[in-house]
């Protein structure tokens, strides 16, 4: 595996504080069949034995990045795929794991359909079940993701299908081509941001209707944790996003990034004035509310939680 051709796929691991967990997620990227692979596993300077378990693996596919500074999953990455050898790059997050066959799965599609992202549904692990991120019969058929169709999808609490969730391959030359990488600004949403950088350059998106990564859900996730900072930062990355490409971006593509945006800010001043309500600051709350009078409509969202708590216990 010495002749960077002969590599198919470089799997790329940023993990900090990922020693209880990591080992499984290795594993399961060392165990993809019909492929050759590389795991690059970028320690972003964590305090515990990550490290030392990834160098307890011995296994020659694997390489080893150390950070000196914590910066973050979107720079870890960045790292890895500067490194990355392969003709395709995936991402695997330290605690998930990958099922047998995806790559091998995804980059035949990949290659035959003349994609440069391509990716598949994926399975959500609260540790009791698991549970398709998108509700569909797994056949196997494919479909093109269109700028317009990921925005659309990422409204929030639109119901969309969210396609940002999920984890794409990206075919290494077109990421050099456009010198395409993470933006190191967002904590969440970074995935997203740069499917949306490929499209608005071109790139051509395959979806298969499969499914072989398995996203653990774990207390804590940055990901169902939304907080006013971080839905300021996408909403700053969408309306960065509208001046970069404003003259590429065709109506229907501008519309469906703005109402993103939109949806995001209302999240936004829904979370203050919830946080207004809890800290008895009912006048904040009161010109949140009259500044975004959208985000009341989000207070139906935890009283139909409530009522199908209440629904289930007495059933």
């Amino acid at each position: 595996m010495t002749a960077t051709a002969s590599i198919d796929c470089s799997i790329v691991i940023p993990a900090w504080r990922a020693a209880g967990f990591i080992a499984t997620a290795v594993h399961s990227a060392l165990a993809q069949d019909g492929v050759s692979l590389e795991v690059i596993v970028v320690d972003d300077a964590s305090p515990d034995t990550t490290a030392e378990v990834d160098e307890a693996i011995g296994d020659p596919r694997v390489r080893l990045l150390r950070r000196e500074r914590n910066g973050g999953a979107a720079a870890a990455r960045n790292v890895g795929f500067a490194e990355a050898r392969g003709r395709w790059i995936a991402v695997l997050d330290a605690d998930d794991a990958l099922l047998p066959g995806r790559l091998s799965r995804l980059i035949t599609e990949g290659d035959q359909q003349h994609a440069d992202l391509v990716a598949d549904n994926l399975w959500c692990d609260d540790g009791s079940a698991r549970t398709l991120h998108i509700a569909e019969t797994l056949d196997g058929a494919s479909e093109r993701i269109s700028l317009a169709e990921l925005y659309r999808a990422a409204v929030m609490y639109a119901g969309g299908r969210e396609y940002g969730y999920l984890k794409p391959l990206f075919r290494r030359a077109f990421l050099q081509t456009h010198g395409l990488g993470y933006d190191t600004d967002l904590a969440i949403g970074e995935d997203f941001q740069l499917v949306a950088e490929c499209l608005v350059r071109g790139a051509a998106y395959l979806r298969i209707r499969s499914a072989g990564y398995v996203y653990t859900r774990r207390a804590g996730s940055l990901s169902h944790r939304l907080s006013p900072g971080q839905l300021e930062a996408i909403s700053t990355a969408d309306g960065d996003f509208l001046g970069r490409f404003a003259d590429r971006l065709s109506p229907a593509e501008a519309a469906a990034v703005t109402a993103r945006r939109r949806s995001v800010d209302t999240a936004a001043a829904f979370n203050r004035i919830v946080h207004a309500l809890k800290t008895r600051d009912l006048g904040a709350a009161v010109v949140e509310a009259l500044r975004h009078p959208a985000s009341l409509g989000l207070f139906r969202m935890p009283i139909q939680a409530q009522i199908e708590r209440l629904t289930r216990r007495r059933n």
